[in-house]
């Protein structure tokens, strides 16, 4: 799956009609990942249990 990420603040997307950043209007660049920082999501919601 491809997904944008901005380089600035780092925010992703797996929408390909945003063509900038919408937090800080960063370029955001093409990657190709198979899961998208699925471990990331599961850990922040560990931290609110």
């Amino acid at each position: 799956m491809n997904y944008y990420e901005c380089k600035h603040c780092g925010f992703s997307t797996d929408d390909a009609s945003v063509p900038d950043c919408p937090n800080c209007g960063g370029f955001l660049s093409e990657n190709e990942d198979e899961a998208i920082a699925r471990d990331d999501v599961k850990t922040m919601e560990e931290m609110y249990y």
